[in-house]
């Protein structure tokens, strides 16, 4: 399977003319350097946009071409290099398939044309989306999409399109597509409850979702699978209902204000005894592979020296997603927090940030807000933000909003140039940086 992904990769790189222009039995790469110029040329189609299942957790990642990427290649004619961009986009998908998760690659249907012949990876997840380009209506081009499609599904994939995209195929999906775009989600639900009869017995898939609380309502109305806005950055629960504080989440506070104003040890010692779960949570802490070695009745004076402040703080920060309450995406914005955290600290150790360890609570703080339910303003009190991070939040300036703006550009596949982007050190190294920090995340978020 690994040996089918290679040759994929080395095919991304070494052909962008359509699989008929090449002898089928014999698979020699053509191309030559056009083509291998067009792929290069092309920025990293590594985005990627969490799949939310109904059971709230991310199940998978979406990943497609952007509609400017699509309408800019189309303007200068660039077909070659629109069909190497599909090529990535659908690559990124099979090694997520590859995974145990979800991977669904949007393609363009007038690139998924050129598909016939091609190997993929059993189980991925295929949408073919209506084409920025002059659409092509004519029976051929609908005769050949017919016989991708086909090619396709026999080597495993599974195949959705839109009502218009998906006019004279006489074929099924294997599940259903809808976008949300701009209009109100109950017109897309009411579009869903009205489906043929041969259709709903399919999952649904949701995509370009506009507001978190339209991606909340979807779930909540059946649909098996979401894709689109996660929490605001800056705004978060403040859009909608917030709760108060909780005492648990209260009594967390108070030890993260503690730390931050350099209060003695004892003190925070004493806070946490005075807390029997806190104390039972804190040993098992030190369970972990790095502090194994420890004796079995370890102290928690001992357990508050040997993590230090700093990594006490990161604790008791993630701590407080254990108060997430029963909200169905809570599991799926959680990874999410932690995927924001784990990249904003990597891009502020490159920058050389004094304190890289606070940017990784900003992007925690960034999530808290609709994962707890609570105010932005309530999530600065409880954590202490340092004035950075609260400015980030609130004002959507200062020093640190760069790294809020760049995970929204990563959350919304938005990866043309631009000078956040350029500030981190362009689109490929913050989509590898990304990629290592939805694994870290992943493990994170599932560690028993």
């Amino acid at each position: 399977m690994f040996l089918g992904l290679r040759r994929w990769w080395a095919r991304l790189f070494t052909e962008a003319e359509a699989p008929d222009s090449r002898n089928e039995g014999n698979a020699q790469p053509v191309g030559g350097a056009a083509s291998y110029a067009a792929a290069q040329a092309a920025p990293v189609v590594g985005s990627r946009c969490p799949l939310i299942s109904s059971q709230g957790e991310i199940a998978g990642f979406e990943f497609r071409l952007g509609q400017d990427l699509q309408r800019r290649l189309c303007r200068r004619g660039e077909r070659s290099a629109m069909l190497a961009h599909s090529r990535a986009v659908l690559a990124s998908a099979q090694m997520v398939s590859q995974s145990g998760r979800i991977g669904l690659a949007r393609l363009p249907a007038d690139c998924v044309v050129h598909l016939l012949g091609e190997e993929v990876v059993q189980g991925v997840w295929i949408a073919i989306d209506r084409s920025e380009c002059d659409p092509a209506t004519t029976p051929d081009f609908a005769q050949g999409l017919h016989d991708a499609l086909l090619h396709l599904r026999s080597q495993g994939a599974k195949l959705a399109w839109e009502v218009e995209t998906g006019e004279g195929l006489n074929m099924l999906p294997d599940f259903v597509l809808a976008r949300q775009g701009k209009q109100p989600m109950f017109t897309l639900l009411a579009t869903l409850a009205a489906l043929p009869p041969k259709l709903r017995p399919l999952p649904t898939l949701c995509t370009d979702i506009a507001a978190f609380e339209d991606l909340e309502l979807a779930l909540q109305s059946g649909v098996d699978y979401i894709c689109g806005a996660l929490a605001p950055t800056g705004s978060g629960a403040d859009s909608g209902q917030t709760v108060s504080v909780s005492p648990e989440v209260g009594r967390i506070g108070q030890l993260l204000h503690q730390i931050v104003t350099g209060a003695e040890t004892e003190a925070i010692v004493a806070n946490i005894k005075s807390d029997v779960g806190l104390s039972y949570r804190l040993l098992q802490r030190l369970k972990t592979a790095n502090l194994a070695h420890l004796e079995a009745g370890t102290s928690i004076d001992a357990a508050v020296l040997l993590l230090g402040r700093d990594e006490l703080y990161r604790w008791l920060s993630l701590l407080l997603f254990q108060f997430a309450g029963k909200r169905r995406v809570s599991s799926a914005l959680q990874e999410v927090a932690l995927w924001r955290s784990h990249l904003m600290e990597g891009l502020a150790r490159e920058q050389h940030e004094e304190a890289p360890a606070l940017l990784f609570t900003l992007g925690l703080a960034s999530m808290m807000s609709p994962i707890l339910k609570i105010s932005v303003q309530d999530v600065i009190s409880t954590l202490h933000l340092h004035p950075h991070a609260e400015q980030a939040l609130l004002a959507h300036a200062g020093p640190w909003q760069p790294y809020l703006a760049l995970v929204t550009l990563l959350e919304m596949q938005e990866l043309d140039p631009c000078p956040v982007l350029d500030h981190f050190g362009g689109a490929e190294h913050v989509t590898a940086l990304s990629d290592e920090a939805w694994q870290w995340a992943w493990t994170a978020s599932h560690a028993s």
